[in-house]
């Protein structure tokens, strides 16, 4: 039996507006991302002082601490609730948008700054690490599904390559 058009509509009466106002949206956006640069500014202006006083090369600021500050509770969140397929989705895909869009469009936004370091030319360790962990997740990713045990191999090779940065150079 055919569903009728008027069997489809329904009301809406749960539907609520917006709950602030627009100019107190617009300001909560500025005030945030005000506070959010000062803090950036002030992570980035420690980093040679933290390499200097505690004897730690940037080769391990860079691949272990700054992406630890960077974490998201978004992925987290979701593997609580068991929803491995959103951990995955989001957790990869923003990892590709750093690498695809956010690193190139630092060394792009770096040239006519007149940064000369700020290239996408990598020494071999950091090739041979991004590529082991390339690897390691499309292979553990491969099938659809994810086990504990491919979880912990996951973190062993953040571990390796966190000890592999903390003696380099």
């Amino acid at each position: 039996m055919p569903i009728k058009p008027d069997q489809l509509a329904f009301e809406c009466d749960d539907v609520e507006g917006p709950q602030l106002n627009l100019y107190v949206t617009l300001g909560m956006l500025a005030t945030s991302t005000t506070l959010v640069a000062f803090c950036t500014q002030f992570a980035v202006d420690s980093i040679d002082n933290l390499s200097q006083r505690a004897n730690i090369s940037m080769a391990f600021i860079g691949l272990v601490l700054l992406p630890i500050l960077n974490n998201d509770l978004a992925p987290i969140t979701h593997a609580l609730a068991d929803e491995m397929d959103r951990t995955i989705d989001v957790t990869v895909g923003k990892c590709l948008q750093t690498a695809l869009f956010v690193t190139p469009l630092m060394v792009l936004l770096a040239w006519p700054m007149k940064i000369d370091n700020m290239t996408l030319s990598f020494n071999g360790f950091e090739i041979v690490s991004l590529f082991a962990s390339v690897l390691l997740l499309n292979y553990l990713i491969m099938e659809g599904e994810s086990t504990w045990i491919q979880g912990v191999l996951l973190v062993a090779d953040w571990a390796l390559i966190a000890i592999a940065a903390f003696f380099a150079e």
